[in-house]
């Protein structure tokens, strides 16, 4: 082999071996560099008025720039320290995205687990808003909840857990307003068969009200579909008949805003 083909092939090992020492580099900083970016979401302290809306914002806190177009997926669970303070409703996207798919449910009033899915509608950098969080504020037991989202995922990828606060004012007086159904303890209690039980519960939103009672089995006794009540005070009643075991049975109100429950004994 002559001076110049061993000159050549020394070349070229060396500029296999550069790409390959920016290859390893590129990786090892794209290791260090995107648990950064999905730990890189931020959450902060939300105010509004009672009865209105107030939005919760989780932004973009990343030196990179999201690209048009890109997909962002995001969900987890979600807890509220103080349930009657704020109550959560619908997501709005931010100024550079839209809505591909969302959804929020709720466990209890003071749990449950959401999930968004958004597309860029151009480049977004850092200190923009992703999406909002909007719900109602409530004045009841307290004026300051903590809002907890844990197991929080982005596009599949586990993240740091986020934490926001709403802090709920009145104008004036504070008014005395919870959205929750509150249900109040059956009279008699226990009762035999043939006795009329009664409950009062009250409703502070038109809702859908359905009052089911069960064993401790979980098995339904009794459903009552009350359809949509107008905000308000009602009463309920239930009469064990011949065909009611002898026991506690669990009763429970469920409306759009929460549930509430009661135990109601059968003796024979």
């Amino acid at each position: 082999m002559g001076q110049v083909e061993r000159i050549t092939e020394y070349l070229m090992r060396a500029e296999v071996r550069m790409w390959m020492i920016r290859f390893v580099v590129t990786v090892a900083w794209l290791v260090i560099l995107l648990p950064n970016v999905q730990s890189q979401i931020r959450v902060d302290t939300a105010r509004g008025f009672v009865g209105k809306e107030v939005d919760i914002p989780f932004f973009y806190d990343v030196d990179l720039t999201l690209d048009s177009g890109s997909i962002i997926s995001l969900q987890g669970d979600f807890k509220l320290t103080q349930p009657t303070v704020f109550y959560p409703q619908v997501f709005r996207p931010g100024t550079a995205l839209h809505i591909v798919d969302s959804t929020l449910s709720r466990s209890t009033d003071s749990t449950g687990s959401w999930s968004i899915t958004l597309q860029l509608t151009r480049d977004m950098g850092r200190g923009e808003v992703l999406f909002s969080l909007a719900g109602e504020a409530l004045a009841g037991t307290d004026s300051v909840t903590q809002l907890l989202f844990t197991n929080v995922m982005l596009d599949g990828s586990a993240i740091t857990s986020l934490t926001a606060v709403v802090i709920t004012e009145s104008v004036g007086t504070r008014l005395p307003y919870v959205r929750f159904a509150v249900l109040d303890p059956g009279r008699p209690n226990p009762t035999t068969i043939g006795k009329k039980v009664t409950w009062g519960f009250k409703i502070d939103k038109e809702s859908e009200v359905f009052f089911k009672i069960y064993d401790l089995l979980g098995r339904e006794v009794s459903v009552q579909d009350f359809g949509v009540l107008q905000k308000g005070v009602y009463i309920n009643t239930f009469t064990p008949d011949i065909t009611t075991p002898n026991g506690v049975f669990v009763v429970r109100l469920i409306t759009n805003s929460g549930e509430a429950t009661q135990v109601m004994h059968v003796v024979k």
